[in-house]
């Protein structure tokens, strides 16, 4: 796929509720080896309705994203001095 064909079809995902794995594969920038490792260990929530095909709420995948998310050293100052106030 080329990189003109990747953006235009990203942009098509963003509008989808429901996304395929291979779909989210593209969405997440992964391969889809590493997508299925995820759902193998149940870190990135989806749904198998009929048995077979997987299907991931583009919302839930989007949050599943932002989930580890790494303070900048502003907020961690911020919590310091707050939890110094407290204790």
């Amino acid at each position: 796929m080329t990189n003109k064909n990747k953006q235009i079809k990203l942009a098509d995902l963003t509008n989808k509720a429901v996304l395929t794995s291979d779909e989210v594969a593209i969405y997440m920038n992964c391969s889809k080896s590493h997508l299925y490792k995820l759902m193998m260990e149940h870190k990135i929530p989806f749904s198998k309705p009929n048995g077979k095909q997987a299907y991931f709420d583009r919302v839930e995948v989007e949050a599943y994203l932002m989930s580890a998310k790494v303070k900048t050293t502003a907020e961690v100052e911020a919590e310091a001095q707050k939890m110094g106030r407290i204790g």
